[in-house]
């Protein structure tokens, strides 16, 4: 029985255009391990029992939230199917890998292969360039960067329209990355003005 549920529930998540991978895992444990037990309904007790077997902490988490979701949609339609309370496991919270310093030497050979690689017009490598030694200088997120305009470099910084939560900002620039945004620039309009150009030549005849 708690197999069927189990299918339904998966269907109805993929019918929604999610992959559900990790969770249909996760979930026909569940049903064995009630099955195990002969429970044909789920209960708080029964979902306890099956995180509180789970290796560490953070799959004991995991295995509570999915079951406790499973349980929600079991109780829609059926109230003999217990939820119970949320967070008894700690609140899910994304794990981040920990950060890496970059010396200032791997910065400089980061910006050296940079200018190395190859790209569809003759613009790209100095893209790339500019991109990763802008975001050494200024901290900048890798979206904010790439949402940049020509019009946001102003007198008084870098004008950041895209902030965290949409939030706006003006960042200092020094005078070293100022330049170098400017170098870059100069090389767009004169790659933009030589492929408007090669446009504009009528082709010859044979």
């Amino acid at each position: 029985m708690m197999h069927r549920h189990v299918d339904r529930y998966i269907n109805l998540h993929r019918a929604l255009g999610k992959r559900f991978t990790k969770h249909e895992k996760s979930l026909r444990e569940f049903a064995a391990f009630a099955a195990d037990r002969s429970d044909l309904h789920v209960t708080a007790a029964l979902i306890l029992e099956w995180a509180g077997s789970a290796a560490t902490p953070n799959s004991a988490k995991d295995r509570y939230d999915q079951a406790r979701a499973f349980a929600m949609f079991l109780h829609a339609e059926d109230v003999q199917h217990e939820v119970p309370v949320a967070g008894l496991f700690g609140r899910s919270r994304r794990r981040r890998p920990a950060p890496h310093i970059l010396s200032q030497d791997q910065i400089n050979g980061i910006l050296a292969e940079a200018l190395q690689v190859p790209g569809l017009s003759p613009i790209s490598p100095h893209t790339y360039h500019t991109l990763f030694g802008l975001l050494a200088s200024t901290g900048l997120r890798i979206s904010e960067a790439l949402s940049l305009r020509c019009d946001d470099l102003t007198e008084d910084g870098l004008m950041i329209r895209k902030g965290k939560f949409g939030k706006s900002r003006q960042v200092p620039l020094h005078s070293s990355t100022r330049a170098a945004l400017e170098r870059y620039l100069e090389r767009r309009r004169i790659v933009r003005d030589a492929i408007r150009a090669r446009s504009c030549v009528p082709s010859l005849p044979i």
